[in-house]
Formats: C-alpha cells, sequence, structure tokens
C-alpha cells in the first residue's frame, strides 16, 4: 500500500510538472503589469502564472499549519 502511495504522489507531481512546463512553454508573450503607479518590466505570462502557482504551494500549507495550531491551542485551554 505504501508503494502505490509514492507511486500515486510520483504521478501527480510528474503531470503537474509536464504540465507547467508545456503551459510555459505555449505562452511566451511578454505583458507588463501595472499596480499603483508601479510597471513591473516584460516578461513572459507564463513566469506570472508560475510565480503565482508556486507562492500558492507555498503560502497553502503555512496557512494550513497556522489554523491547526490555532486550533490546538484552543483546544489545550
Amino acid at each position: 500500500m505504501h508503494l502505490i502511495k509514492k507511486l500515486s504522489l510520483l504521478l501527480v507531481v510528474l503531470t503537474v510538472l509536464v504540465v507547467t512546463l508545456l503551459f510555459s512553454l505555449e505562452n511566451q508573450q511578454s505583458v507588463s503589469l501595472t499596480f499603483a503607479g508601479w510597471s513591473a518590466p516584460s516578461i513572459p505570462v507564463s513566469f506570472y502564472i508560475v510565480a503565482a502557482f508556486l507562492l500558492g504551494l507555498l503560502l497553502g500549507p503555512l496557512w494550513g499549519f497556522m489554523i491547526v495550531h490555532r486550533n490546538n491551542k484552543r483546544l489545550r485551554k
């Protein structure tokens, strides 16, 4: 059963990597973002999308950890 879980995780990770790579290769047009008077340099739109995806991958578990930690703290009281 442990082997099946590892293989499933590997399959999911490889699928996400392949889809991300294909997306990056298909979206090479450059864009410049402007926000509150600040303009970013022109870089491919895929960079922004992949950066947002990676930021979500980092912040999602952190957010979950904070919620679990807060709930555990409440249960101890």
